[in-house]
């Protein structure tokens, strides 16, 4: 058991020593003052996400310092559903952190890596072996980091997403349709636009190539292209 808890925190070590040791020069009135003042401040978590098909990876962190804690979770296709909590620290851009997770009622911990690249977090693969019941990769030099990419975005509760462009392209369905929007800045965002998510909405509307828009929503995937769930549309 001693061996298992030893594993897990490990991931923490480094940020631990940090911290004590800023602990230790911090003894003067004013720098307790700040640190009181600082605690009472709310963490705020930055969430990322990555949808691709039908596979959602989602991540909402927290970070103090170099420590980071937040939530995990996994969705993949035919695949089963985890999620769960991570705990642990970056060594310069790369997200370090150990991942307590539930799948089909069974507790597991695995090591987790994320490089920060700008507004991104890009998940590392490696080596993993068993140790005491714990996934730990065999070697964090060797990590690869290239496929999975999460973008950051809005938290859920957080106001609702909104983008101002022309629209570029439109595909049309049954029960609405599927607007490109270049935005002001260049980027393009996929504009989910149905009559069940804006009913009661007297917004809903048919879009035509070249409309400048405003459109307002939740995101529901953010991969390459931001893509979101519109209820809400302004024309310029």
């Amino acid at each position: 058991m001693a061996s298992i808890k030893k594993d897990i925190f490990n991931l923490l070590a480094v940020s631990v020593a940090i911290i004590c040791c800023q602990k230790r020069t911090a003894d003067t009135p004013a720098a307790n003052a700040a640190d009181k003042e600082k605690a009472t401040l709310p963490a705020t978590p930055t969430c990322y996400a990555a949808v691709s098909g039908n596979d959602t990876i989602r991540l909402q962190l927290i970070t103090t310092d170099s420590l980071a804690t937040g939530k995990l979770e996994y969705k993949l296709f035919e695949k089963d559903r985890n999620q769960g909590t991570i705990q642990g620290h970056f060594v310069g851009d790369t997200l370090f952190a150990a991942y307590t997770f539930q799948s089909e009622g069974v507790q597991s911990v695995r090591e987790v890596a994320f490089l920060r690249q700008g507004n991104k977090l890009v998940e590392g693969f490696g080596e993993v072996a068993e140790k005491d019941g714990i996934m730990l990769f065999t070697n964090r030099g060797q990590l690869q980091f290239a496929s999975v990419v999460l973008e950051k975005g809005p938290c859920a509760g957080e106001a609702a997403f909104s983008v101002r462009g022309m629209v570029d392209d439109i595909e049309r369905g049954k029960d609405g349709y599927m607007a490109f929007i270049k935005a002001t800045d260049g980027k393009m965002y996929q504009a989910v636009i149905s009559r069940v998510n804006m009913a009661g909405n007297s917004t809903y509307q048919q879009l035509n190539l070249g409309d400048s828009i405003t459109v307002y929503g939740d995101t529901t995937g953010l991969g390459h292209t931001i893509s979101i769930k519109v209820n809400r549309i302004e024309k310029q």
